[in-house]
């Protein structure tokens, strides 16, 4: 299907606009494939606009920081999110860590940073303050003070030099997107609601300068926004805040709803003309109902379908109502599958705010995020077909390299049967999630993606067993060699896989993975040497579907004593591949002695062969 594109607020193909004489040409256009609208971006030297998957995490509230700043993770923690995550998001920073600003590095990822939290700023700036505060510190403007605030800003622009200020500290550094307002229809909890006509104003802004805005709403059960936008009737049959009106100043007032699809929709209309990517957060709603991810979608597409969606979805276990650790894993998961079936070109993940979360939320996040970063080609380069199903069960048809593949989530009680294309026959049972491929109808199959690539889950403990497993990891050790977890050495998170091995010995970690003939996969581990001249080594190894060897593919890893990826790239299955083993090991046995440390490994399907 030949793609449209839909180019945002600007009439012209690409966006351009003179600034202080000097043309600026867009970094992003937004392309609408099938039922999904995506982000796509040209990096420089290019000529054409790729498509852009988000895999998006907030940076600055990573766990076990070992940075001064509260703001930003350590170099380390930095370096391997930055491979992980397609979008790094973090509040405005005034200025950036040393790392970055001294890295001259254009990075893939893309940055998504700036007022999510814009009344903090307008508090703090003299142009803005002057309006009357409650005795509580908050401060809380209604619609005509707002229309005051949208008059300064015009005549001021200190918000717009915020903006002008990102863009000088992300320039050369990547691409920057603005995340313009944090639920700004919400008007409730510490905050107030910000109207389209004023958001716009920086969104306008923004856009002069070449860069996209962000903008993401609050949860569906209702807001601020709904309620002025009610007739006097309608409110009357809901709750009401003291005194019979809206309190700009009341800290606890929330207008509820009880029509959800409404809600969302007389949202995004308001915000429509003020953003270039829209996204919505609604925890306890999509935790609770996996399912409800995918009706959000559709409502946001059905107000606009030019706009990339990038919703939201929570890694704090205490939201999701389940007693089970794999019922959470399972919940995150469906919830991003629903809403990738229905048309999200991303999704957001995020963890508690000023907390810390736990290493189990901390080990699914990261196994989330790597499992969309190996299917991403496929969004990213694969032709749209078709959407499919209705109801609960829907599913998107890709054309990748002359391979059909279809991702599907069926959340519905029963079973899902697909009775016609190339997926013909292919059956979906209860709450039954994923992508599967097939050679032009001849043969269906499940891709499955690795798991614990950060070596963070242990499944046992006890250190004098020869051989130690940990979860879907195999380790070994003869001969008096270790394959271990240390938490002495980690790149990312708390652990790393430890291998070392003396004059005969051994040590190996392993995982299988299925695959499929053709798939070209690229393998990024980071490695850091501790002692010895024996090289470690990096090995793809392809089997049949009898678990007889094929071939395999190594590299060796460095000797330097500091955290450095090694990488294997251009890596096909072969003919008749089925299965893929992924194998770290000390190298044959010999003299040498050996010992070393590998972390967050991080594997992506790049075309077919």
């Amino acid at each position: 299907m030949r793609e449209k594109l839909f180019v945002l607020i600007l009439a012209a193909a690409f966006c351009v606009t003179e600034v202080t004489g000097q043309i600026l040409q867009s970094q992003f256009r937004n392309i609408q494939s099938g039922n999904t609208a995506f982000l796509a971006r040209k990096k420089n030297g290019e000529n054409e606009y790729s498509k852009f998957f988000a895999i998006g995490t907030n940076l600055q509230l990573w766990p076990n920081s070992r940075s001064a700043s509260p703001r930003f993770p350590s170099e380390d923690e930095f370096t391997s999110s930055r491979e992980i995550f397609t979008v790094l998001f973090n509040t405005y920073p005034d200025v950036w860590p040393e790392y970055f600003q001294s890295d001259p590095k254009e990075y893939d990822c893309l940055f998504l940073s700036g007022m999510g939290y814009l009344n903090y700023y307008m508090r703090r700036d003299t142009n803005y303050n002057t309006f009357p505060k409650p005795s509580d510190d908050g401060w809380f403007i209604g619609p005509e003070d707002q229309a005051k605030a949208a008059e300064r800003e015009r005549k001021f622009g200190s918000m717009s030099a915020r903006v002008d200020k990102l863009i000088d500290l992300t320039r050369n550094r990547g691409d920057f997107v603005l995340f313009l307002a944090d639920e700004p229809d919400a008007g409730m909890n510490g905050s107030w609601t910000f109207y389209g006509n004023f958001l716009e104003i920086l969104h306008k802004r923004n856009k002069s300068k070449g860069h996209f805005t962000y903008v993401d709403l609050a949860p569906i059960t209702g807001n601020m926004l709904i309620y002025e936008q009610k007739s006097k009737a309608d409110r009357a049959k809901y709750p009401m805040p003291p005194n019979n009106e809206p309190k700009y100043n009341d800290r606890t007032f929330q207008y509820s709803s009880i029509n959800e699809e409404t809600n969302v929709k007389t949202a995004y209309r308001e915000y429509l003309s003020a953003c270039d990517i829209i996204g919505l957060n609604s925890y306890g709603a999509t935790s609770a109902n996996p399912a409800k991810i995918g009706e959000i979608v559709d409502w946001l597409r059905e107000v606009d379908s030019t706009k990339p969606i990038w919703p939201w979805i929570t890694a704090e276990k205490k939201r999701y109502r389940t007693a089970s650790d794999e019922e959470f894993r399972q919940g995150m998961r469906r919830q991003a599958f629903t809403a990738i079936s229905r048309g999200s070109s991303g999704v957001m993940i995020y963890s508690e705010g000023r907390k810390l979360i736990n290493d189990l939320e901390w080990d699914i996040s990261l196994d989330l995020a790597k499992e969309l970063n190996m299917y991403r080609s496929i969004f990213e380069q694969g032709g749209k077909l078709a959407a499919i199903g209705k109801g609960g069960s829907r599913a998107r048809l890709i054309d990748w390299g002359g391979r059909r593949f279809i991702v599907a989530s069926n959340n519905q009680d029963s079973i899902w049967s697909i009775r016609s294309g190339f997926f013909k026959g292919l059956k979906l049972n209860r709450n039954e999630f994923g992508i599967w491929t097939s050679d032009n109808g001849k043969k269906i199959k499940k891709i499955s993606a690795p798991r614990n690539l950060g070596f963070e889950d242990i499944l046992v403990k006890e250190w004098a067993e020869r051989d130690r497993r940990f979860l879907n990891w195999k380790v070994s050790a003869d001969g008096g060699g270790e394959a271990n977890i240390s938490q002495k050495e980690q790149k990312l998170g708390s652990n790393s896989l430890h291998l070392s091995c003396v004059a005969g010995s051994r040590s190996t970690a392993e995982q299988f993975i299925q695959t499929f003939p053709g798939a070209i996969y690229e393998v990024k581990a980071w490695y850091k040497h501790f002692e010895g001249i024996k090289p470690q080594r990096l090995i793809l190894l392809f089997y049949d579907k009898d678990a007889k060897w094929i071939s395999e593919v190594s590299v060796k890893a460095h000797f330097e004593k500091k955290w450095k990826i090694v990488k294997l790239e251009d890596i096909a299955a072969p003919p008749n591949a089925e299965i893929m083993k992924i194998h770290f090991d000390t190298g044959v046995p010999g003299e040498e002695i050996s010992s070393g440390f590998w972390d967050d490994v991080v594997i992506r399907m790049t075309g077919i062969k």
